[in-house]
């Protein structure tokens, strides 16, 4: 009796083993993996993130802080500064010491009866 049970449990097995042994089979002859390379610039993606700045220093850092901890997506980071006079270049340049990703540029000055960047059409309105 013993031998019977032993014998069905072999045979409901044997699929199994089948199945286990051809995919062994096929092993050797598989190509082997690729070996992971280091991508370029050109093959990631590319965003770029401009950042208006005037007189921001106390508020840039956090924002600054999370940029730095985005992954490859993100290329460069630009901060448009609207001539600062609180050290805003100052801290963007201390970043982009530790991280090429981060450029600081200053713009135009605005012209006279310019309230802001954002508001480049009020003298026009006015006129």
């Amino acid at each position: 009796m013993i031998f019977i049970v032993a014998f069905v449990f072999l045979l409901i097995q044997l699929p199994a083993i089948a199945i286990l042994l051809s995919r062994l089979m096929r092993g050797p002859g598989r190509k082997p993996p690729l070996e992971p390379q280091i991508a370029s610039l050109e093959q990631l993606a590319s965003v770029s993130v401009v950042v208006p700045t005037l007189n921001e220093a106390n508020r840039l850092q956090p924002c600054l802080d999370g940029l730095t901890r985005q992954s490859y997506e993100l290329r460069e980071v630009i901060v448009v500064d609207s001539r600062s006079t609180d050290g805003t270049v100052g801290l963007v340049e201390t970043i982009a010491d530790r991280d090429p990703r981060f450029r600081a540029i200053e713009d135009d000055p605005l012209p006279v009866g310019w309230v802001g960047r954002p508001g480049h059409y009020i003298p026009a309105i006015r006129q």
